[in-house]
C-alpha cells in the first residue's frame, strides 16, 4: 500500500481560500496514493499572537492578553464557517475550537498570576495554534466529501522533557503513530495531524523547536513508512529544508547502543523521498528540492 505524507505550513492554512486549495491538493493526491496523511502548521501569524498574548499577561497587561483571545476566536470560527457552513459536524469542531480558546484564556490567566511565562507554559500555549488549525482543515475536507479526522500529535509523539526543543523518542513514537493512524487508513479516513508538538511521558506538551513543524512531516512520514513526504513551505531556504529532512534519520540512528536491532531494521527498510514544495497557494504546486533517506542530499 502506497503512503504519502504531506506537511502544509502556515501560509497554506492562512485563510479559507488557502485551505480550500490545500483540500484540492489532498483530493488530487488521494487519486494517486492508497493512503495520505496530512500534517499542518498553525494559521499564519497565530503562533505569534499566542506568544505575544502570553508575554502581555506576564507583564500584567490583561487587556492585550484578552484581546488576543478574542482575535483568535473570531479568526478561527469565521474561517470554519466559511469552509464548512453550519452543519452538525462543523458545530462539533467549533465547540472544540472554543474549548481550546478557553484553555488559552486559563493559561494566560495563570501566567498573569505568576508574572512570568515558563518554557513549559509557552509550549502549552504555542501548541494551541496547530490544535485549532487541524480542526479547520478536517472540517474543510469533510465538507468536500473526504472523510477526515483531527489528530493531536501530543497524543502520539513522545519527546524528551526539553520544553521549546523536545526531541522525539524512538521506537515509542513510531509505535504510537502507527497504532493511531494505521486503523484510520484501513477505514479510508485521512488523518489531519498537528505539526510542531509532542508530549513528555507525563503528558506535558512540548514543541520541537525551530523547524519543528516541518520536522513533524518527516517524523510522521518515517513512522508510516511513507514512500514520499511533501513539505509545502515558504519559511526556510532549500538548504535548511534538506537539513530538516535529514534530522529524522539522524535522530533514529542516534542511540544505536540501546536500539541496535530496531535501527538496523529501519536502515534497511527506509526509502522515503522528501519533496520540498512551494506553499499550497502556488499554482501549480512546485517541488523545490528532494531528499531521500537512502541518498541524502
Amino acid at each position: 500500500m502506497s503512503v504519502l505524507a504531506m506537511k502544509f505550513g502556515g501560509t497554506s492554512v492562512g485563510s479559507s481560500a488557502a485551505i480550500g486549495m490545500l483540500c484540492q491538493i489532498v483530493h488530487d493526491q488521494k487519486t494517486q496514493w492508497d493512503n495520505v496523511a496530512v500534517v499542518v502548521s498553525a494559521m499564519s501569524g497565530v503562533t505569534d499572537i499566542l506568544i505575544n498574548g502570553a508575554n502581555a499577561a506576564a507583564r500584567g497587561d490583561k487587556a492585550s492578553a484578552h484581546t488576543s483571545a478574542d482575535a483568535l476566536r473570531s479568526r478561527h470560527i469565521t474561517t470554519l464557517h466559511e469552509l464548512a457552513g453550519d452543519t452538525p459536524a462543523s458545530a462539533a469542531l467549533a465547540q472544540q475550537i472554543n474549548t481550546l480558546i478557553s484553555e488559552y484564556e486559563l493559561l494566560i490567566q495563570a501566567v498573569g498570576v505568576l508574572g512570568e511565562a515558563s518554557p513549559r507554559a509557552l509550549d502549552a500555549i504555542a501548541s494551541l495554534g496547530e490544535r485549532m488549525s487541524v480542526r479547520l482543515v478536517t472540517a474543510a475536507l469533510q465538507a468536500k466529501g473526504t472523510p477526515a479526522q483531527a489528530i493531536d500529535a501530543n497524543t502520539v509523539v513522545l519527546t524528551t522533557a526539553e520544553f521549546g526543543n523536545g526531541a522525539p523518542i524512538y521506537p515509542q513514537t513510531r509505535d504510537q503513530i502507527q497504532s493511531a493512524i494505521l486503523p484510520l487508513f484501513a477505514q479510508g479516513i485521512t488523518p489531519v495531524i498537528t505539526g510542531f508538538i509532542g508530549a513528555t511521558a507525563s503528558g506535558a506538551i512540548t514543541t520541537l523547536g525551530r523547524g519543528g513543524s516541518d520536522y513533524s512531516g518527516a517524523i510522521f512520514g518515517e513512522a508510516l513508512d511513507a514512500d514520499e513526504v511533501d513539505i509545502y513551505t515558504d519559511k526556510f531556504s532549500e538548504k535548511e529544508q534538506k537539513a530538516i529532512c535529514r534530522m529524522v534519520i539522524q535522530d533514529i540512528e542516534a542511540d544505536e547502543s540501546a536500539q541496535v536491532d530496531w535501527i538496523e531494521k529501519r536502515k534497511k527498510a527506509s526509502a522515503t523521498t522528501f519533496n520540498i514544495m512551494a506553499p499550497s497557494t502556488a499554482e501549480p504546486p512546485v517541488c523545490a528540492a528532494k531528499c531521500t533517506s537512502g541518498n541524502q542530499v
